[in-house]
């Protein structure tokens, strides 16, 4: 079994770390005068900044899975939530013959035999505002608030753009100093959101 004190811990260590690399990304900045490096800097850093997001988000939910997987008596509503989005096509099932309904209840008897959630990292998708919503749904997590919807979703454009090789892309110490503060401020949201779940317990 792993406690809860345990899984808050996880992900303050997973946010912790992350914080640390983002207060070395401003130090950077703040400090190289050549132009021509800073021009550099600016524009490569984004994808390391998009990147501590989505490792923080993934490595979160796999600790947290690893949790329920290990206290199959909390948050059983989560466990079901999970499962049913997983495998919704099963139960779309229109059944044609007896063969129809026994295969389906088999489908069903090995999806509850199996664990109870994945504990490896979720499915590698671009971690816009609306998937990242949509991947902390699934494990029936709270969105991360609308506030953050314009500015993830920029980071998310211009970390695509340069990951993939648009020369035009330019970025300023001002935008790398918004993105540091908008994934400090999703990172606190996450953290707080499991905390959360301690406090409803």
């Amino acid at each position: 079994m792993i406690k809860m004190d345990d899984l808050i811990n996880s992900v303050d260590y997973e946010k912790q770390w992350r914080d640390e690399e983002l207060a070395i990304i401003l130090k950077i900045i703040g400090t190289e005068k050549s132009d021509e490096i800073l021009k550099i800097l600016t524009k490569y850093l984004v994808p390391a900044i998009y990147a501590i997001w989505e490792g923080f988000i993934k490595e979160t939910l796999v600790h947290y899975s690893s949790f329920i997987n290990r206290n199959p008596n909390f948050e059983k509503d989560i466990v079901l939530i999970t499962q049913i989005i997983d495998h919704k096509e099963i139960l779309k099932t229109r059944y044609k013959s007896f063969n129809d309904k026994k295969d389906t209840l088999n489908n069903i008897n090995r999806i509850f035999k199996s664990p109870l959630m994945p504990e490896e990292r979720p499915e590698s998708k671009i971690l816009n505002f609306k998937n990242s919503n949509d991947l902390l749904e699934k494990y029936n997590l709270k969105n991360i608030d609308r506030k953050h919807h314009s500015k993830l979703n920029k980071l998310e454009t211009v970390r695509n753009s340069i990951a993939h090789g648009e020369i035009t892309v330019v970025s300023s110490k001002k935008d790398i100093n918004e993105y540091v503060s908008l994934v400090r401020e999703l990172m606190d949201e996450i953290y707080l959101n499991i905390i959360s779940i301690k406090e409803q317990e």
